[in-house]
Order: structure tokens, then sequence, then C-alpha cells
């Protein structure tokens, strides 16, 4: 479908051609091109022609000599370049599968349409366009050839990502732990059983929801030190099992490094708690994390944060 335009350089890529040995194999592509040979296979101890002499051995004394100047088909592409040469119909093949590209609907083979190769600004003359190595059909990033995986979904490459498998744990962390970074079913304290969900919960009342005016407060005052009356008073679900101070104090305290949400270390409510109830109000991207991102944080991203608090959070 693509790719019948001749080459910027004719004369440079008639060159390469001719001297280029793909596979290393003592016979040019030009030569192996023109003979039907495969210039990625090491096919010189093969007899091509069945006459008893091998592939190499015919390369060598001249049989079947190239003529670069050659146009069999008269179709303006010299027959070294032509990957139809007796055809005037057709040029090229990109991915060598016998299907002309004016033809072909996947023109480099890399199970890739040249449709949608368009569509997402590849191309569709080259299996892997940003050169890194993956190609197009497995890249997350195609058009980037600084990342190739996304492994949680979330729009950040893994190398950009400070936590790949997005179970609200940082990659540094998870080392830490001898956990994989890779797997959210892979954490310490967590149920693997229900896809890597921490057993810690932002339903801090235990009414079986988290919500901003009331788990979220909860935190809030928490970290403000408050106790008491003026720690519960209408911050607690009317369907609550876990209703008293000391027992949200107790619940909290053993929480530990799970209240610390940007990762910075420490706890604090203008970070962590400020993160917590704008989650649970909804708010999202730079309404969120707006200087409540504390210094030194491994979560500075929305998507990471919000990834975080929905692993501790109920369904």
């Amino acid at each position: 479908m693509f790719g019948d335009a001749q080459p910027k350089d004719n004369a440079a890529s008639l060159a390469f051609w001719v001297t280029r040995d793909s596979d290393q194999d003592g016979m040019s592509d030009a030569y192996e091109l023109l003979n039907g040979l495969d210039t990625n296979l090491n096919d010189a101890a093969d007899d091509k022609d069945e006459d008893g002499v091998t592939n190499l051995d015919e390369f060598k004394a001249g049989s079947a000599a190239i003529d670069v100047s050659l146009d069999s088909d008269g179709d303006g592409i010299v027959d070294a370049l032509d990957a139809f040469p007796d055809n005037a119909a057709y040029r090229y093949d990109t991915d060598g599968d016998g299907v002309a590209n004016v033809e072909d609907t996947d023109d480099d083979g890399d199970n890739v349409s040249d449709g949608d190769e368009l569509a997402r600004g590849t191309d569709p003359l080259k299996s892997d366009t940003d050169g890194d190595g993956v190609g197009d059909l497995l890249d997350a990033f195609p058009l980037d050839s600084s990342e190739t995986l996304d492994t949680d979904g979330d729009g950040y490459g893994d190398e950009q990502d400070n936590d790949d498998d997005g179970d609200g744990r940082s990659d540094g962390q998870e080392v830490l732990d001898g956990t994989d970074p890779l797997d959210p079913t892979s954490c310490v304290n967590c149920d693997a059983e229900e896809g890597g969900v921490t057993s810690f919960s932002f339903d801090v009342d235990q009414n079986g929801e988290a919500t901003a005016l009331k788990d979220g407060l909860l935190v809030i005052r928490y970290l403000f030190d408050f106790t008491g009356t003026s720690l519960i008073q209408g911050a607690v679900s009317d369907n609550a099992e876990r209703t008293e101070a000391d027992d949200i104090i107790s619940y909290l305290d053993q929480a530990g490094t799970e209240l610390d949400i940007d990762g910075d270390g420490k706890t604090s409510a203008l970070k962590d708690g400020l993160l917590l109830i704008r989650y649970l109000f909804k708010f999202t991207g730079d309404a969120l994390t707006s200087n409540a991102i504390g210094e030194g944080a491994i979560r500075t991203k929305s998507a990471e944060i919000e990834a975080y608090i929905q692993a501790r959070i109920p369904n």
C-alpha cells in the first residue's frame, strides 16, 4: 500500500545493496535478491538450482553475474533494488512477504496495519518506528525511544513512573520490601487474592465506604493531633463499626507509613491529609496535587496519588 516511491538517492541505495551482506554468508544482498535467495539466512552451503554447486561457489564463480544497471521490467528500478524485477506493476516489498507494498495492508510486517499505523502516527514502512528495539506492535510508546512499557496503564512509561504496577507502593519501596515492582499483587501487608489491595483502608470509621466529610475529616483531624470528641464530632457515620476516638486513634497509629500518601517520608495534615480529602471530593490533576506534595516525595503525579489512595479504599 505504501512505499512505491523510488528511493531518494538511487545510486547510494544501489551501492548499499550491491555491497551489503546482511546474513554474512559471503554473498551480497543484491546477488541473493536476484537469485531468489534469503538475505536474512545463511544459505551459502545450499544448492538453490540443484546443479551440484553450492550457492556460495556459484557466487564466487560469477554464475548469474549481477548487472547493476539491468532493469528487466523497464519500471525505472534496477533489478538489484526491485523486489519484482520481472513485473513492472510492482517494485517494493518492504517486509519480504511476497506481496508488493501497493497491495499489502501491512507493508512492514509488524502486525499493525498501515491504516492503524497512520492513525497512531507510526511509520508503516518501519516495524520499529522509534528504533528502540521494541516493535510498534508491542511498544506502548512507539514514538518515544526512551519508553516502551506502561505496566499499570496509567499513561506514564515505566522509566518515568515511580510506581510501575500502580499498587500504591513506589518502585523504590518495593525493592526495599523485596517485592516485585511490576506485580500489583506482590506487596507487603496486602491480600493477593483481592488483586493486591492493602489490608489498610481509608474507611477509617469502618462503615464500608470512604467519604471526604467522614473518613477524610477523621484523618486530617488525626494528623492535626485532635483527640476525644474534637476528633470524632460529626465525622463518624451512623452505621460505622469504629466509633470511639481511642479506637480511631489506635487504628491510624498502626497505619504508620500508609498515611504518607505522597511518599515523602512523613505524614502531614496539610499534605497527606489534604491529598486524601481532595481525592475523596473527586479532585484530579493539578486540583488534587497543587501545594499538597511534600519535598522529596516519590509520588508527585496526580495519577500516582490516585492509584495509591484507590488501592486503600473499599471497592
